[in-house]
């Protein structure tokens, strides 16, 4: 009874956190087999399990590993936010390009330690032109002591 009793606890304990989480990448093959290269953020086709890969059919969520390969150029045509109900890491590995959209938002969550861009060799943050001058990306990298109160 005892054993069966700690079973269940740790069940309930890690029911309540994100222990599905992934690593997707950015580019999978699309219906002709052909890695789709320049999309959008939500374009839930574009994301694999692999590196030019089938589609997993999901967008990324709490918790998941994210990777941008050379060559891909992935827009956030319309704000993302990875941040709400979530405390779990995000990282982000960019080695392609990260393209915002005037005036578009990437937010991700606030955790210990924090979520993070890695900008690979190569790899490149752009934004559109606003206003006869050049938009500057909102990202929103949440750190513990600003998630506070």
């Amino acid at each position: 009874m005892f054993t069966r009793s700690i079973i269940y606890i740790v069940f309930f304990l890690s029911w309540g956190l994100n222990v599905s989480s992934v690593t997707l990448y950015y580019g999978a093959l699309d219906g002709s087999g052909v890695p789709i290269t320049n999309s959008t953020w939500n374009n839930i086709n574009a994301w694999s399990l692999t590196q030019g890969g089938p589609s997993y059919g999901q967008l990324p969520s709490c918790g998941d590993d994210i990777v941008i390969p050379a060559g891909i150029k992935v827009t956030i045509s319309e704000d993302v936010d990875l941040s709400s109900n979530c405390t779990s890491v995000i990282t982000i590995a960019l080695f392609g390009e990260l393209y915002f959209e005037h005036p578009r938002r990437l937010d991700l969550p606030c955790s210990d330690p924090s979520s993070v861009i890695i900008v690979h060799e190569g790899g490149i943050v752009t934004a559109e032109k606003y206003n006869n001058s050049t938009y500057i990306a909102k990202l929103k990298l949440g750190h513990p002591k600003s998630c506070m109160g």
